[in-house]
């Protein structure tokens, strides 16, 4: 059995990874294999089994919670670089890139070690900003009754069916919501340190089959810097992780290639680097913001698109005003942990 030793200070994450964990940058390599992993996690104080920790690999939509034992289990439907991901109230949060493969048989087995939250270094709280509509017709349910367990915060949905909790302590919570008429939903959900979760529960009136629930973790980092907000708004264009993956672009400049924006293409800057320009005029370049830093001469090629979280295209009169330029903007928002 293998450990993973993680402590995390202010700002920063350090995971140890040993014998058949490791990470897949020098993995060679290998025919897709399905296989399982399981596992125990414990307190890296005294060794004592953490029941209720979530141990899950978000893009396999794979997620357990530990049993009294500390146990869990995993099913993997083919060796390759995984996030994986072990959070338990009262303890900090491990979130690693690590490679599995099968060595034989048996599952995979590791032992993940998590480092007590000291008060002096606290995790960021969660938030969930849940909504609430009816099974059948999908109208908002308001008045419902909503609360976390096991903290034992409350909330309303308002007449949109909306409901705001925050300070949510990162682990497993079980939300339960009870309204007149409808039956009452209990579900479990993994909240995140530092993280909004967007949620929409659905409630029966009856006893019928329940729709699943529909769940998007926000970037902390997108929602500070007003992402999300101006994507409501319907002004400029949006492209967020999954939008520019699904373009499967090999460099930047292929998203709008792919995606065009109306008045917009690429073309070249003064300086001959790979540039957006606008159709307004002749030699009007869109100037470039990289995490709100403007950037004279930045060739987007040369900024790989897997570090990019998020993208925003603005001409004419809708450019934000603390973006000012007339021809237009291009901003890219950087991946951050």
């Amino acid at each position: 059995m293998m450990g993973i030793q993680s402590s995390i200070s202010r700002g920063s994450l350090a995971v140890a990874l040993m014998a058949l964990l490791a990470l897949g940058a020098a993995a060679a390599p290998v025919a897709a294999q399905e296989f399982q992993m399981t596992g125990n996690v414990a307190s890296a104080t005294n060794a004592t089994p953490l029941q209720y920790a979530v141990v899950g690999i978000p893009e396999l939509s794979q997620w357990d919670l530990t049993d009294e034992a500390g146990a869990f289990a995993l099913d993997i439907p083919a060796p390759g670089t995984y996030r994986l991901i072990v959070l338990r109230r009262g303890f900090y949060l491990v979130d690693a890139a690590v490679y599995l493969e099968p060595t034989g048989a048996e599952p995979i087995q590791i032992l993940a070690e998590l480092e007590e939250e000291q008060p002096d270094n606290p995790l960021a709280p969660g938030r969930i900003i849940g909504t609430v509509v009816d099974q059948e017709n999908g109208r908002p349910v308001g008045q419902a009754e909503v609360r976390v367990e096991p903290t034992g915060q409350t909330a309303t949905t308002n007449n949109r069916g909306v409901f705001d909790i925050e300070n949510i302590s990162g682990g497993a919570i079980l939300v339960e919501i009870e309204r007149v008429g409808y039956q009452t939903r209990v579900d479990t959900l993994a909240s995140f340190p530092g993280v909004s979760l967007t949620v929409q529960f659905s409630m029966a009136p009856e006893a019928i089959a329940l729709d699943p629930m529909v769940v998007s973790v926000r970037s902390q980092h997108l929602e500070s810097v007003g992402f999300y907000r101006r994507q409501q708004q319907g002004l400029g264009s949006h492209w967020d992780r999954a939008a520019i993956e699904a373009l499967n672009p090999v460099q930047l400049s292929d998203v709008f290639r792919r995606r065009p924006v109306a008045g917009v293409r690429v073309g070249r800057g003064e300086w001959g680097e790979v540039a957006l320009t606008s159709s307004r005029g002749r030699g009007c370049q869109l100037s470039t913001w990289l995490d709100e830093m403007r950037m004279p001469g930045f060739d987007i090629d040369t900024y790989p698109w897997e570090a990019v979280a998020a993208m925003e295209v603005y001409v004419g009169s809708q450019v934000p005003a603390r973006f000012p330029d007339s021809c237009g903007i291009l901003l890219i928002w950087s991946a951050r942990n």
